[in-house]
């Protein structure tokens, strides 16, 4: 299906990803292309991907998103038997050849095979890894159960968050498990009773891959005063035992098709988190074969990883090399696009839509409201903190906002410190949204062009019950009821919130502080 395009479309972002390799983008790019007849036979036609600097990022026009959220979601509000049908068999799908295919890679001598061998192993698990995990587009199916969801509580005029969480499900991440299980490590390491490499080793076994589910395999810098507060504020067996979610049944008009959203919430879920996990395994082995194959090509890792796989085809059978020029010019940036549309001459030049997505954040003064998806509720004050992959996010302080494009397991540690996100991407089962819920913290996602509206250190107010976000910018904000320092917020405002942290009877209130020189107070 084609849609006339001009060059004034929205786009928006759709995918987030830190991977170190060209033939990550690549397989990035071609998921796509997948479709499938009976699940979502409707493909994006029009995506546009950068990678620079190690970010991945793809985009879409918003009506072309909008029209496939709208396609799939009347598929599951109609209740499609097809549909259905199709949509268990690609959940319930073994993926036997990949994990054959992954344990004969594994129990192999990689240096003992020919530079043929390796080359066609690498191609081979990137297809099969291509049509096994990733045989339709599972965000499209995601989207589109939110729009059902959405359409669901218009028509039965429950629009609750306990009616909307109900409908998620009882969906649970992997990441919250590993978090869990660092937090187990930490205390074992704290009393003594395992060595740090012990216990790196003990993790590794069971999460290693969920930070390189895309080929993304950058060391992290260990932060042992962080993971010391970690334990120390972590002063449980497991903090994470049921998360507050809500089991009771709510009563709806039409109980098969609000069984039936939640059922799926919880299944595509749960899928969408293996899928990853096995997509670390796939990212670790392939990284093997890759630098296996490249040693043996002796072509230098910072050279090879600006090939693709047809160019590392060709470097085994025809001793291609890709030219020095090409290389310097792919390490600048590389934008891979796809162009289906029916456009005139004079539309289309897309060098506009790139340079505003290179656009960095304003600078403006204005302050800020922002809606988004609210997939976690609470009220939260705190700075935000801009991360792009986990360097960032080892930066992250306790209590500041974790504001990101996007969010994926190499973020594991700042779910826990910050006090609660914000993503331009993802949908009500991405894993920001689910391990939020689980950590009992705010959260909203799908804020078109958050990055360009938002700096680091800005002040932010966070309500994930309704849905907004409110840039203060340097405006010092607090709720009265927290810490408050007597400097900024003058030495009344700090006595009364210190009441109502001892009990006293003090209203709810948010103190504001702000230079007059640069705000006039009726903006505010």
């Amino acid at each position: 299906m084609l849609f006339s395009n001009t060059v004034n479309d929205n786009y928006k972002i759709i995918n987030h990803r830190n991977v170190d390799k060209m033939i990550d983008v690549e397989f990035l790019q071609d998921l796509y292309s997948q479709v499938d007849l009976e699940i979502n036979p409707v493909r994006f036609r029009n995506i546009i991907s950068i990678y620079r600097d190690g970010i991945f990022q793809a985009y879409a026009p918003e009506k072309e998103w909008n029209f496939l959220q709208e396609y799939v979601g009347n598929k599951f509000l109609e209740k499609d038997r097809s549909f259905l049908i199709g949509l268990n068999h690609y959940i319930e799908f073994p993926k036997t050849e990949l994990k054959k295919l992954l344990k004969s890679i594994a129990q192999r001598d990689l240096n003992s095979d020919s530079p043929k061998i390796l080359c066609h192993t690498l191609i081979k698990l990137h297809f099969c890894a291509l049509n096994e995990i990733y045989g339709i587009n599972l965000v499209q199916i995601e989207e589109g159960l939110h729009y059902a969801i959405k359409k669901f509580l218009q028509s039965e005029q429950n629009f609750g968050t306990d009616a909307f969480n109900w409908l998620l499900g009882d969906s649970h991440s992997i990441l919250t498990d590993a978090i869990e299980l660092k937090v187990s490590l930490s205390e074992k390491k704290r009393k003594g009773l395992i060595t740090n490499k012990e216990a790196e080793q003990i993790y590794t076994n069971q999460y290693g891959g969920l930070e390189t589910a895309y080929g993304n395999f950058k060391e992290k810098n260990s932060n042992n005063e962080k993971e010391k507060q970690f334990v120390k504020d972590t002063n449980k067996e497991s903090f994470l035992p049921s998360y507050g979610r809500r089991k009771d049944k709510i009563a709806f008009k039409n109980m098969d098709l609000a069984i039936c959203l939640r059922n799926y919430s919880s299944k595509i879920f749960e899928l969408r988190d293996k899928n990853k996990f096995l997509m670390g395994q796939v990212s670790t082995e392939k990284n093997r074969v890759f630098n296996t194959l490249l040693s043996k090509l002796k072509i230098l890792p910072q050279e090879g990883k600006f090939y693709m796989l047809m160019e590392l085809y060709k470097a085994v059978y025809e001793d291609y090399r890709v030219s020095k020029n090409t290389i310097k010019e792919r390490s600048k940036g590389v934008v891979l696009s796809r162009k289906e549309n029916i456009k005139t001459e004079a539309n289309s030049n897309t060098k506009l839509l790139i340079t505003n997505f290179a656009s960095k954040t304003s600078n403006s003064r204005t302050l800020k409201l922002m809606r988004g998806v609210p997939v976690s509720r609470g009220l939260v004050i705190g700075k935000a903190h801009l991360v792009n992959d986990s360097t960032d996010s080892n930066q992250l302080k306790k209590g500041e906002i974790l504001v990101a494009p996007g969010t994926d397991f190499n973020l594991v540690d700042s779910f826990y410190e910050c006090a609660g996100s914000i993503t331009e991407e993802g949908g009500i089962l991405s894993h920001a949204s689910i391990v939020a819920r689980e950590l009992k913290k705010p959260c909203l996602v799908g804020i078109k062009n958050l990055i360009r509206k938002i700096q680091n250190k800005d002040n932010l107010i966070l309500n994930g019950t309704i849905g907004l976000v409110a840039n203060l910018r340097d405006i010092n904000v607090a709720l009265i009821g927290t810490k408050i320092d007597a400097k900024i917020f003058g030495s009344k405002v700090a006595r009364l919130s210190l009441l109502k942290r001892k009990g006293y009877p003090v209203l709810d209130g948010i103190a504001i502080s702000f230079d007059p020189k640069k705000y006039n107070l009726l903006e505010l």
